[in-house]
């Protein structure tokens, strides 16, 4: 639905159209383009107009619409849109000899005038005595979508005249702390900017840090995932950004001092107006703050790559911004490890989980009943939302019923048979892991990731089966990078991520894994 008003002339000759089909319409100035039917709004009725049909209707009045809070588009007389709003009035008039043209000629001038404007937007009206059809490139498209293209391509071009104009003055609002401009007129400009260019990118990180300043970290996320890090300048510091807006929100104690001392860092016009509570926050958070942005890298790097923060939990009751591989913390909240080995990691604790995940049986059914109409695309979305839910048999199913669609040979099965590879070794199940990794066909992943879980998997289940007795340790580990329910709620899982020496380990073993199948 398109609300809209327009100039006076358009009014003009809408109302006598609207007063000739209805002797009681009272006029308001607003009209709705909906569909295929233009509705001139009344006060004690509204008359629609639909040229498709070539029908003309009594509608409810102006009130009987839901239009609180809505303001109307100006559409001018004069540009490519309000002739396309005239011309539907143009055929009433012809067709019902309302406001009449002195003669046909007149009327066909008047349309070809529009089809030349509106070509530019690859549309065309054609006219006959019962109807008139809007088309773009041949195909046929309602008045709406027709009218709404055109304000769109009008948009851009407006956009490419403006567009410096308008960074310029979002770059002064943000350095000059006016946040709420600087916010208005960047999400003015991501909407009409092309992903793929490099200045969305920065514009994006620029809106995700004014929503990370306000301390709306979810939105932050958000945009510093639409970016494309080789469009930035750092990557390093992108992986920061995104660490800050996962992790900040756990350091309670800490939260706002973190920010400020961030924010003083990346705007120098920020400290030289606000030094004093930059050099506060400095004194509170500075000593550990060099550990802590490592931190913030690691976990902002491996969350863009992964697309979710696999460190969930949160904040610890002492609000530390340190702490050591026992969980340990001093008095204020912040501790040094005395140990060389200690990790530096937020104080973020497992949630209790709402469903079990530990002493599981699949059960591997013969036969799956299959849902008519039910795509392959919907499948792979809902079998991924089912498996990092926790919902194991339902994955485990919906996996089963993909193979079993796409066949061997597509790129969708060895998917298939990967995920429930996975599934297996969850639950110590390493033959039935192992047979469904055999399935797989590796020159059908995509991308190198699922690639590099294949070798590590494969491989992992060989050692497993020859030694089932091998180091559990790295089966966890293993679950943990894979089913993100587990890694969410396991307490032993949680503590084990953040013993150094352990993890190194599990580093050595993962190259081996990878490095003996690349040898095979």
């Amino acid at each position: 639905m398109i609300y809209f008003e327009t100039g006076r002339e358009l009014d003009v000759r809408l109302y006598k159209t609207a007063a000739m089909l209805d002797d009681s319409f009272r006029p308001c100035g607003k009209y709705i383009l909906e569909d295929d039917r233009l509705i001139i709004l009344g006060g004690i009725q509204s008359v629609s107009l639909n040229p498709l049909m070539r029908e003309a209707s009594v509608e409810a009045p102006f009130k009987g619409f839901d239009l609180s809070g809505k303001k109307a588009r100006l559409i001018k007389t004069d540009s490519a849109s309000g002739r396309l709003i005239k011309s539907i009035n143009d055929s009433y008039r012809e067709w019902f000899e309302i406001d009449p043209f002195s003669n046909f000629m007149e009327f066909e001038g008047e349309l070809l005038e529009t089809n030349r404007e509106v070509s530019e937007y690859g549309l065309t009206l054609v006219w006959n005595s019962q109807n008139m059809m809007l088309y773009q490139n041949s195909a046929p498209v309602t008045y709406e979508q027709g009218l709404q293209f055109i304000i769109d391509n009008d948009i851009y071009e407006d956009i490419g005249q403006n567009l410096s104009e308008w960074l310029r003055d979002a770059r002064y609002y943000k350095e000059t702390g006016q946040d709420d401009k600087a916010v208005r007129m960047y999400e003015r400009l991501i909407k009409y900017i092309d992903p793929s260019v490099s200045i969305y990118s920065e514009t994006a990180l620029s809106l995700g840090e004014l929503y990370y300043f306000n301390s709306n970290y979810d939105e932050a996320l958000r945009m510093y995932y639409c970016c494309n890090p080789e469009h930035l300048r750092s990557k390093r510091d992108f992986y920061v950004h995104i660490g800050h807006a996962l992790l900040d929100r756990k350091m309670k104690n800490f939260e706002s001092e973190i920010k400020i001392y961030y924010r003083s860092l990346l705007d120098p016009g920020f400290y030289e107006n606000n030094h004093r509570v930059v050099e506060y926050a400095s004194s509170e958070i500075a000593a550990n703050y060099t550990e802590y942005e490592e931190v913030c890298l690691r976990i902002g790097k491996r969350s863009y790559e992964q697309g979710r923060d696999r460190l969930i939990g949160t904040a610890g009751q002492n609000g530390g911004l340190v702490v050591s591989d026992k969980s340990e913390a001093v008095e204020g909240g912040v501790c040094v490890p005395e140990q060389k080995d200690a990790v530096y990691a937020p104080t973020a604790l497992p949630l209790k989980p709402r469903k079990r995940y530990e002493d599981i049986k699949l059960i591997r059914k013969r036969n799956i009943e299959d849902i008519p109409g039910e795509s392959v695309e919907s499948l792979l979305s809902k079998g991924l939302s089912e498996l990092n839910s926790g919902e194991y048999q339902k994955a485990y199913e919906i996996y089963v019923r993909l193979a079993e669609k796409t066949g061997r040979g597509s790129e969708v099965y060895t998917w298939a048979m990967l995920q429930l590879a996975k599934l297996f070794s969850f639950f110590d199940d390493y033959e039935h892991a192992l047979s469904c990794l055999t399935e797989c066909d590796r020159e059908s992943f995509g991308l190198v990731y699922r690639y590099e879980d294949y070798m590590l998997l494969y491989v992992h289940a060989r050692i497993v089966l020859d030694d089932f007795e091998s180091d559990r340790r790295f089966r966890k580990l293993i679950r943990g990078r894979y089913d993100h329910y587990f890694a969410r709620f396991d307490r032993e899982y949680f503590f084990m991520t953040r013993d150094r020496n352990l993890m190194d380990a599990f580093s050595k073993y993962e190259r081996e894994c990878r490095e003996n199948i690349l040898n095979q």
